[in-house]
């Protein structure tokens, strides 16, 4: 029930605030008033003064706020002077192009002060943009003082229309009919590449406006390039990334804006230049250095490349580093390859490479004890390269002791093998190459066996002991034949049988006997001994 009561009361305050409203006319003759002054007067704020056309010749002060209306539907009216306040309303009906007919018209002989008053527009045709009317004709020379509310601009629901204080004779106020920007082309987004000398690009584009009067263009730039001013801002310079652009077009019916974005992509690759003389776009040449001594590598110098590229922040690696630099490359033996890196900001990525390459040319050197053979070999000169008789075969073991290489010892390859001597004594010499792992040879290193015959000769036939019976004459032939009986041999070579008989015991024919040691000695000197009697017996009995 209250907010029936409530609703009751504000409808009752609205009724009674139209009841209030007045409507009061203006004409010579059977109006409510013969002076527009009367009738505001007359006035209270809010009544609607309807003049009929005419000539009145007075001057208008609305103080009251009240609606003026040139009354003859369309009308016009001319006073000697106007002023208008604030709350003041000037209504003017527009049904065509053509003053006092088609649309309402005020004249003014001297002043005219708007004081900030509402222009109310009442058009019932569309009219075609460009047209114009003069709604207050000020006929003396001077500017008409203040504006009406609002700004230049007034849209009807149909037409926009431009106020202009200057219009006419130039102190006229006339509508222009206009109408707000409108975007006829915006571009789509733009995306183009960094020329490869620099790191931005002027970019063109198209944007074009309709607008009644021509639209102010202006264009704001943001986010890689910042920057704003006249015009669409087509061909100007713009950084790499992303360019937020926005084409602003103005006029005093309204604004509308073309947005879009311009991306400028680095795809340029950087440049890798190596300057030794003029500045190229390539890697160091391919170097070539030798092992250092007693190691098996080296460090390698070379004039480091740079790195340059269109845009900023181009950095620059290598796999490996020269001489000279704070953590040198030790390269090994071989070829390594080595491998420069530039990548600019964007991630585009160049890279260049050449070699390094290292080359053992040092021999094996002996820097120890070489290999010895302790053993003398006991066999003949014949049998000394004859395994397992002689010598031991050709051993790479031992041929590599005490030798030592930088990068480290493959092998040794037996070039020739020379016996020298005799029987008695004799030498097996191996004349061999020491080569290490890269293939490097030290020639004519050797390493020696040596033997002799050191074993005594054996009988073939040993002495023995002999007993003859006496031939009255000394048993010489019993006694040569049993001195030349013992023979013997040697495994090198001829044996020779000796002995040290001198003579029997008794010369004179009669029994006796002789101790004889036989020495068989072979061509080395190696010799055996072994005694023998020869006895002479009597067992016969005389006769």
């Amino acid at each position: 029930m209250k907010k029936q009561i409530t609703l009751l009361i504000a409808l009752l305050f609205m009724a009674a605030g139209a009841w209030a409203q007045t409507t009061r006319t203006v004409c010579a003759s059977g109006c409510d008033f013969t002076t527009i002054q009367e009738a505001i007067n007359a006035a209270t704020t809010g009544d609607i003064i309807k003049v009929h056309t005419g000539t009145y010749s007075e001057s208008v002060n609305e103080n009251k706020g009240v609606d003026l209306n040139a009354g003859s539907s369309p009308g016009c009216v001319t006073v000697d002077d106007l002023t208008l306040i604030g709350t003041s309303t000037l209504t003017i009906e527009i049904d065509g192009l053509t003053a006092c007919t088609e649309y309402d018209q005020w004249t003014v002989t001297n002043t005219v002060t708007l004081g900030g008053a509402t222009l109310t527009l009442v058009a019932t045709n569309t009219f075609t943009t460009g047209s114009v009317i003069t709604i207050l004709d000020k006929l003396s020379t001077g500017v008409i003082t203040s504006t009406f509310a609002g700004g230049p601009s007034y849209y009807d629901g149909t037409n926009y229309w431009l106020i202009s204080y200057t219009g006419g004779g130039g102190n006229d106020v006339t509508l222009t009919v206009g109408t707000p920007p409108t975007k006829i082309l915006c571009p789509s987004n733009i995306t183009r590449s960094t020329p490869t000398s620099g790191c931005a690009r002027a970019v063109s584009y198209t944007v074009t406006f309709a607008g009644s009067p021509t639209p102010d263009i202006t264009y704001v730039f943001t986010g890689a390039t910042v920057d704003n001013g006249s015009g669409t801002g087509s061909g100007e310079t713009f950084n790499k990334g992303i360019t937020d652009v926005e084409v602003t077009a103005t006029n005093v019916h309204g604004t509308v804006t073309c947005s879009f974005s311009i991306t400028i992509v680095d795809d340029v690759p950087p440049m890798i230049v190596y300057s030794q003389g003029p500045p190229i776009e390539a890697c160091p040449p391919n170097v070539t250095v030798n092992t250092l001594v007693g190691q098996c590598g080296n460090y390698a110098g070379w004039t480091a490349p740079t790195a340059s590229d269109n845009c900023p922040g181009v950095s620059l690696t290598s796999s490996h580093f020269p001489i000279g630099s704070a953590n040198p490359t030790f390269f090994p033996v071989g070829v390594t390859l080595v491998t420069y890196t530039a990548t600019d900001a964007s991630g585009n990525i160049t890279t260049c490479t050449f070699t390094v390459t290292v080359v053992d040319n040092q021999l094996p050197a002996l820097t120890g004890i070489p290999y010895t053979d302790p053993a003398y070999y006991d066999d003949c000169y014949i049998d000394a390269t004859t395994p397992p008789l002689g010598v031991p075969a050709f051993n790479a073991t031992n041929a590599l002791f005490g030798y030592t290489d930088n990068c480290g010892i493959a092998t040794a390859t037996l070039t020739s093998t020379v016996v020298t001597g005799n029987d008695c004594a004799w030498t097996v010499t191996y004349t061999y190459s020491a080569i290490d792992v890269n293939s490097n040879a030290l020639t004519g290193q050797s390493y020696t066996h040596s033997g002799g015959d050191k074993t005594t000769p054996t009988w073939t036939v040993e002495p023995v002991n002999l007993t003859v019976e006496c031939d009255g004459f000394g048993n010489v032939t019993d006694l040569n034949t049993w001195l030349a009986a013992p023979t013997g041999g040697d495994a090198c070579g001829v044996a020779t049988v000796t002995h040290n008989y001198t003579a029997l015991s008794d010369l004179c024919g009669a029994t006796g006997s002789a101790t004889v040691t036989f020495t068989l000695t072979d061509e080395c000197g190696n010799f055996i001994t072994k005694d023998a009697t020869f006895t002479i017996g009597d067992t016969q009995p005389p006769a």
